[in-house]
């Protein structure tokens, strides 16, 4: 299965949901970069004229600026028409762990304001249950570092500081830490943890990105499938996410 296939199936798929004249925020991914130069390439044939384009990290941003595409800020603009970005995982309520790239707030407040989200992904990031699959992202500005972990602690999970270039810790765009998190249960109450997490000094932002999604593209090996939430087949979700975790397992 080549899984870099799978996520150009999803990412095109999600950019015909592009029209002219439309601000979109983009996501900072492997698969959402399919979507970034398929735009660019559509720009430049006249294809999406008017459009103007949100990245979720600053290396997007200047990636897009090099690529040709007009990118904007909030302050530009009145509407954020459209985000379509991915997940590191997500399950059959179309909850999500995102942000393992390190952009976790930028991502958030894209997410929040736009009017439409659409989440794109092969079909190995569907999960049965939150954290089967990835660790959980944590933003903490540094002083709060050692508190917080403790804090993980206490909820009976592990962690690591994620580590950036020449091993070194990684600075997200804001200036704070990554701390990447598991539970041996896994996420059992994917709000109950988010909730905590909100109550949290230091603790600026978390992977659990919750009734989040409009539209669930999936890159599969014979076709895309397209979930919009509310309004899909929940069996076939799970055998999908069943089959995935299966797999991984296996291997």
């Amino acid at each position: 299965m080549d899984i870099e296939k799978l996520k150009k199936k999803a990412a095109l798929k999600a950019l015909e949901y592009v029209k002219p004249g439309m601000n979109i925020g983009l996501g900072c991914d492997s698969t959402s970069t399919y979507a970034l130069y398929a735009l660019a390439d559509g720009i430049k044939e006249g294809k999406y004229q008017g459009v103007k384009v949100i990245p979720c990290s600053r290396q997007y941003f200047h990636r897009a600026q090099k690529l040709g595409i007009p990118v904007t800020r909030f302050r530009e603009i009145k509407r954020l028409h459209l985000c379509i970005d991915s997940a590191d995982e997500i399950d059959i309520n179309f909850n999500m762990i995102k942000g393992l790239e390190g952009s976790l707030i930028m991502e958030r407040v894209v997410n929040h304001e736009a009017e439409m989200n659409i989440t794109i992904v092969d079909m190995t990031k569907l999960s049965p249950k939150l954290g089967s699959l990835v660790h959980l992202p944590l933003e903490i500005v540094p002083m709060a570092l050692r508190t917080n972990a403790r804090f993980i602690e206490k909820l009976g999970g592990y962690y690591y500081l994620k580590i950036g270039y020449e091993d070194k810790p990684f600075i997200t765009d804001c200036l704070n830490l990554i701390l990447e998190c598991w539970w041996e249960e896994n996420i059992e109450n994917p709000y109950q943890f988010a909730e905590y997490f909100s109550k949290r000094p230091g603790l600026v932002d978390h992977g659990l990105f919750l009734d989040s999604t409009d539209l669930l593209i999936i890159g599969r090996e014979r076709s895309v499938k397209i979930m919009e939430k509310g309004n899909f087949k929940r069996y076939e979700f799970l055998r999908m996410a069943n089959d995935n975790l299966e797999k991984r397992t296996r291997s």
